[in-house]
């Protein structure tokens, strides 16, 4: 048995704790949840022949100076020094050291509070030392020098952002011409697709799941039938866990369209409809789709070509005041950053 013995729950009494291992009756009892030093008292030979050590548990205490404890813990002694200058760009930290073996380790400490220079374009925090340099555009700002963003947007920048909207507003509207929802779809396929119907007490036609207990089944010839389920009660399995089952309880033919599933009612228009209109509401989906697939493409290609070339510009909108930026260029950006 290994030297350390870990108390998982609480032993009222002596007891086996491992194979050949026995706890010595004159232990002090209760013996705690916890790590144990285990000490053998005796040996004996039991009347099987198996040899039995009668031990005691010794609260273990973790070994010092070492970091690494017999028991497996490592138990550093860490010393705080000074701050590590440049470590993070948000946050302040503290290099610590154990005082054992001298292992350095960063302790991360409160956000930076950075102090803006008035001669160069960078920001220092007054705690650490960390040093971050600013877009000159938005120091301009910062220090006053200068009260919109829009003021110091050059040419071929309005030009970028222009035509990125040109663009974005181009796909959207082809979007907009092949939308259709995807429920639309999914019931297209369904009703398209004759393994999808089926037959219940002698109806036959297409399920709508709508709850746990609520199934919709609409019938080629437009009829809805609500099918109102029951949760059947069938006992307990071994481990003595409930046991039930769902099963129908009633199946009623509606009257009216009135109060159901907005869904149900798309079901039932399209199990009347022939199979060109639902194909080409099919068409359509995959038209959106196909779409939406070549503005992402559009996207990608237009900031991996002109993305360096606006960094700039958008770190420094980041970081002043929205109306410091003109509302002009917020809205460029704005939509620019919204597909990123």
């Amino acid at each position: 048995m290994a030297q350390i013995y870990e108390v998982e729950s609480v032993i009222e009494n002596a007891k086996f704790i491992d194979n050949g291992v026995l706890l010595d009756k004159f232990q002090n009892y209760p013996i705690v949840r916890g790590l144990y030093d285990v000490k053998v008292i005796k040996t004996f030979i039991d009347k099987r022949g198996n040899t039995i050590n009668v031990v005691k548990l010794i609260p273990h205490i973790h070994s010092k100076p070492e970091c690494q404890c017999s028991c497996g813990k490592i138990n550093h002694n860490w010393i705080q020094k000074e701050y590590i200058k440049n470590y993070s760009n948000t946050h302040c930290y503290k290099i610590q050291v154990c005082s054992y073996c001298n292992k350095t380790n960063p302790l991360m400490e409160d956000s930076h509070t950075f102090e803006i220079s008035k001669d160069k374009p960078i920001k220092t925090c007054i705690k650490c030392g960390t040093i971050v340099e600013l877009p000159i555009r938005a120091w301009e700002i910062l220090t006053g020098q200068n009260t919109v963003l829009e003021n110091r947007v050059s040419q071929i920048e309005w030009e970028l952002l222009q035509r990125y909207k040109k663009g974005t507003d181009f796909w959207n509207t082809k979007i907009n011409e092949y939308f259709i929802d995807y429920m639309e779809y999914e019931l297209a396929k369904k009703v398209l697709d004759s393994s999808n119907y089926i037959t219940i007490q002698n109806i036959t036609g297409v399920l709508y799941h709508d709850t746990v207990l609520i199934d919709y089944l609409v019938t080629p010839n437009s009829d809805i039938y609500m099918i109102e389920k029951k949760i059947v009660y069938l006992g307990r399995d071994e481990d003595n866990r409930d046991l039930d089952d769902i099963s129908i309880d009633t199946i009623t033919l509606l009257d009216t369209t009135e109060g159901i599933p907005s869904n149900v009612k798309l079901l039932q228009k399209y199990m009347q409809s022939s199979k060109t209109e639902l194909l080409k509401v099919i068409r359509k989906y995959n038209l959106q789709d196909k779409t939406n697939e070549y503005q992402r493409k559009w996207r990608l290609t237009f900031k991996r070509k002109y993305g360096k070339l606006l960094e700039d510009l958008q770190e420094s909108a980041r970081l002043v005041k929205p109306y410091e930026v003109g509302s002009t260029l917020w809205k460029l950006l704005g939509n620019y950053e919204s597909y990123i």
